[in-house]
Parts: structure tokens; sequence; C-alpha cells
């Protein structure tokens, strides 16, 4: 009976040193808390927030000075295509108010506003997607090289031999060069994307001397460019995809006279 009384006592006492594994009621964990949602808001219980994205293209991203006010900072800055992780790192906010800096992610040339915030008395940090303007891109000015000739103008014979033909371009001796590309090339590519579910900036190739529209099925789908291009790149932005449990198909159709490209695009969601 004395060996059992002397165990209970150990038990209690150790007990009493461990605290037995209670936890009280309103004590907060020290573990990091992070939420993403479609609008692009990431948040964390820390002083740091990763934003992971994908590019298909190389990128930098950056704040301005007069934004930052030295409270926040960005690593890496710039990186190559494929998949990518900003880490985001702001001090404490010890003031009674909310605080923001913009970034910029920028991909080729074109700027992707977001915007970080902190509430006041935090360590708090949020990564919004800037509002998105409201702006219709410009249509190409058609092209002085390559624009087709008007079938009423009179074609000058240049050949002395038979002054009824103009030479073949091209032909050895006639002084012609070779023709360029046909005034209705209309190249694009590529037709299709399978894509991770953060935010994601693609590339399209486009090769064309043709005036052309753009159609995006979906809201969540943007032209980034601020301009139609004749031949470069269109770059496009897609939203992230957190909420929801099935792949979301979106397309982007660009037509050009009598050409319709179709360009897919299939976003897995956050399994």
């Amino acid at each position: 009976m004395n060996k059992y009384i002397r165990l209970f006592y150990v038990l209690l006492i150790v007990c009493f040193v461990t605290g037995c594994g209670y936890v009280e009621p309103n004590q907060e964990l020290d573990a990091d808390s992070t939420e993403q949602t479609d609008a692009g808001i990431v948040s964390t219980k820390s002083n740091t927030l990763d934003f992971d994205f994908s590019s298909t293209l190389p990128w930098s991203a950056t704040i301005p000075e007069s934004a930052s006010t030295g409270w926040v900072s960005l690593s890496p800055t710039s990186g190559d295509a494929g998949d990518a992780k900003i880490v985001i790192t702001a001090k404490s906010n010890t003031t009674a108010v909310t605080r923001e800096a913009s970034m910029s992610l920028i991909i080729e040339g074109v700027s992707v506003p977001f915007v970080i915030s902190q509430p006041p008395k935090t360590s708090t940090l949020s990564l919004t997607r800037a509002p998105k303007p409201a702006t219709t891109p410009t249509p190409p000015t058609p092209p002085t090289v390559g624009t087709p000739k008007d079938p009423t103008t009179p074609v000058t014979p240049v050949n002395p031999n038979d002054p009824s033909e103009p030479p073949s371009p091209g032909t050895p001796g006639s002084g012609t060069p070779l023709p360029p590309a046909p005034d209705d090339a209309f190249t694009v590519s590529p037709t299709s994307f399978h894509l991770s579910p953060g935010w994601n900036s693609i590339s399209v190739n486009i090769n064309t001397n043709l005036d052309y529209t753009i159609t995006i099925s979906d809201s969540w789908i943007e032209l980034l460019s601020s301009t139609y291009v004749k031949e470069g790149r269109l770059i496009f932005g897609v939203d992230a995809h957190y909420h929801g449990d099935v792949d979301r198909v979106g397309t982007i159709v660009i037509k050009a006279k009598m050409y319709t490209a179709t360009i897919t695009i299939t976003q897995e969601y956050a399994r």
C-alpha cells in the first residue's frame, strides 16, 4: 500500500511541475496563421509574408522608397521565369493607424500593382492586388510597311525586256528584294496554359500585320499590356484560385479578319 501511495505523490509532483499539458483557455499559441483568397490577399500573424506566384517571363519587384518609409522590404527583388516566391518583411506597426506600401511586380516592362497593408498595433501583414484600371487597350496603328496596295493603283512596268509585266520579286538581275512576310500573316503561340492556384502571369507571342481584337471570357483573366502589339508579346494576369473544389477554365480569343486564335487557360484549385 505504501508503494502505491508513494507512486501517487510522485505523479502528483510531476503533474504540478509540467502542468500536465494543460493550456490556459486565453493563452495565444505562437503560430503563424495564413489565409489565401481569390482576391489575392495573403495574411499572417508574423512579421513576414510569403507571396508565391508564377511567371512565364523574368520579373522584378520594387517598393517605391517614398511609399515604404523603411518599414517594409522585399527579398528577392528579381527572378527568372517559373515558380517564384517573394518574402515580404516588415517591422511591427506600433502606430494607431493602418499603414500601406505599394509593391510593383514588373514583367517585361509591364507593372502589376499590389498593396501591402498592416493594421495598427500589430505585426500582421496582408498583400492585395491593387484595383484593376477600367481602361480599354488602344488598337494598333496600321503599319506603313507591308500595307496592301490599293488594287486600283496601276503597276509601273520595270522590266525592259517585257514592259507589260514587272519582274517577279527576287528574280536574279531584277534588283528587287525578296518580299516581306505576307500582309495577312497571323500566328499566335502558345494556345494553352495549365496554371497553379496562385497568381500567375502568362505571355502570348503574336506575329501579325493585321488589326485584331481580344475577347476575354472571365474577369479573373486580365490583359496587363497597356496597348496591343503587332509583333511581340501580350502579357496577361490570372488571379489566384484558392476557393472552390474544381479546376476552372477560361479563354482568350484573338480575331483578325478571317483568322481566330483561342487560348485556353486551365487553373487548378488549391488542393
